[in-house]
């Protein structure tokens, strides 16, 4: 039998009763990867078993994860891993079928509008202000509210759509726009808030001393208003968290897409998604 005539006879035994045959061929379809998800599909349309329907739709999830999971790995190895193929990785749990290229080319036309208005004899915080004008009032990026909050949210692809993110999505657009258009800006992960930081240059080592070289700071769901360095100290007091050098350095590329699956994963604990909370913990766990 070959392989296609194998996989048309382990789709038929989907509606077994029998768990032990259901996990064996289980096993065997998530093995072919994912190769075999169109004969999936098929199945699905071709069968009216409300069961069968939801085996098949678990049975392409779990396929489509391992998938995401080797991606992480090879992007995680990568010396040159980019933020904005992180911050797709983490859109693709949500959307697997997501259109990579169609996102270059959305933030293309973002950077070649904030592009037109920049000048390299501006100064650090007169180019900031036009990048807010344009990203902000003429293009339209929002922050959304708690009380508005989705999943989506965290989507590079679905932020880019609707113009509406949180802090850590909007951010990371935001960075990958100024570092294209060579504006020395990084992400920080601030106690249980994401915010920018402005360079005097680019960072290319990720020690302790970055935070001395920071121009100012910017908040992303605020307009990208740009702040202090003591008003993050402000802030730490009123929460009453000690103050480490992590709340006020820039972060890593990878540290800031771990740090936007950990945001993910307990927006889905608070909704009580025990298992997509397990399978984001799962993602972080290849971050160690």
């Amino acid at each position: 039998m070959g392989k296609r005539g194998e996989i048309d006879a382990l789709i038929r035994l989907l509606d077994d009763d029998d768990p032990e045959v259901f996990e064996n061929v289980s096993n065997r379809l998530v093995s072919y990867g994912s190769s075999v998800i169109p004969e999936l599909e098929n199945a699905w349309g071709d069968s009216s078993n409300i069961d069968i329907h939801h085996r098949i739709e678990e049975l392409i999830h779990l396929i489509q994860f391992r998938a995401l999971c080797e991606e992480f790995n090879e992007w995680l190895n990568d010396d040159i891993a980019t933020l904005l193929d992180g911050a797709l990785l983490v859109a693709k749990y949500q959307f697997p079928e997501l259109n990579r290229e169609a996102v270059y080319q959305q933030m293309d036309k973002v950077r070649q509008k904030i592009w037109l208005e920049l000048n390299q004899a501006y100064t650090p915080l007169e180019n900031i202000n036009i990048f807010n004008q344009v990203f902000y009032s003429i293009i339209g990026f929002t922050g959304t509210q708690n009380e508005e909050a989705d999943s989506k949210d965290f989507c590079i692809n679905h932020v880019l759509e609707t113009k509406r993110g949180n802090a850590i999505s909007l951010g990371v657009i935001y960075i990958i726009l100024a570092q294209q258009l060579e504006l020395p800006v990084y992400g920080v992960n601030l106690y249980r808030h994401f915010v920018l930081a402005y360079q005097k240059n680019f960072v290319f080592d990720y020690d302790m001393n970055n935070a001395r070289e920071t121009i100012f700071y910017m908040n992303p769901v605020n307009k990208g208003v740009p702040f202090q360095l003591r008003e993050i100290k402000e802030y730490l007091k009123s929460m009453q968290v000690e103050e480490k050098e992590s709340f006020f350095n820039p972060a890593s590329t990878k540290n800031v897409i771990k740090e936007m699956l950990y945001y993910l994963k307990y927006y889905h604990l608070a909704k009580n998604s025990e298992k997509t909370v397990d399978e984001i913990s799962s993602l972080l766990d290849l971050f160690e």
